[in-house]
């Protein structure tokens, strides 16, 4: 099963560089590709990713929020290859040698599934969304593309355990580099997702789609 990372960054090319870095160290099969969308007004030296192996780099118009980045360029996945869809962000790295076997073994033959690995931090919630073909395909989407920063997660993994679809496997394949945690600085990224109204947007959402049962 070909797996495809989609690494979603803005103004940290060294950190795109070690999050694709990651990958590569530590696959076992090269049965894989990496997708790198990037804004166009994003001015940052990129070209450092020039020339790494097994991957893609799209660049599409501004987008406004960092959700709708993830989200962003979707409309290429129909003409790819794959069977497996990791959204990889650029404070995140693969720290297991084999993980991607153990992603495939996670999977089997069933991919319809949203696979829920621990990211070094913390098990209750799912930071990096890990999904199947027939998953994907049921919605289009990674997140619910009204949220702005946060509480996507949230909706993500309460969506696939409704739909009989969540599985968690405690082993923990990557470690999510971020300032919550003190294993990074606070920078501007991080500053505007968290803005009072933001979060009051997000978390106000997902109230809202909870109350609905998510539209299911």
């Amino acid at each position: 099963m070909r797996i495809l990372y989609k690494l979603t960054t803005r103004s940290r090319p060294e950190l795109a560089k070690r999050a694709i870095q990651s990958v590569i160290d530590n696959s076992v099969s090269d049965d894989f590709r990496i997708w790198v969308t990037l804004d166009e007004d994003d001015k940052s030296n990129y070209t450092i990713l020039n020339g790494i192996a097994k991957t893609y780099v799209f660049t599409k118009k501004e987008t406004n929020s960092k959700i709708s980045s993830i989200n962003r360029d979707l409309d290429f996945i129909s003409d790819m290859r794959w069977e497996i869809l990791v959204n990889l962000s650029d404070d995140q790295v693969f720290v297991k040698k084999g993980f991607d076997e153990d992603i495939r073994n996670a999977f089997a033959d069933n991919l319809d599934q949203f696979i829920h690995f621990p990211d070094g931090n913390r098990k209750d919630l799912c930071t990096m969304s890990v999904i199947g073909r027939d998953y994907f395909n049921r919605d289009g989407y990674i997140y619910y593309p009204e949220y702005i920063t946060e509480c996507c997660d949230d909706e993500a993994q309460e969506v696939a355990k409704l739909r009989g679809c969540y599985k968690f496997v405690d082993i923990e394949i990557f470690n999510h580099l971020h300032p919550a945690y003190n294993k990074a600085e606070w920078d501007r990224n991080y500053a505007d997702n968290l803005t009072l109204d933001k979060q009051s947007h997000d978390r106000d959402l997902l109230a809202k789609r909870r109350a609905i049962n998510f539209g299911l």
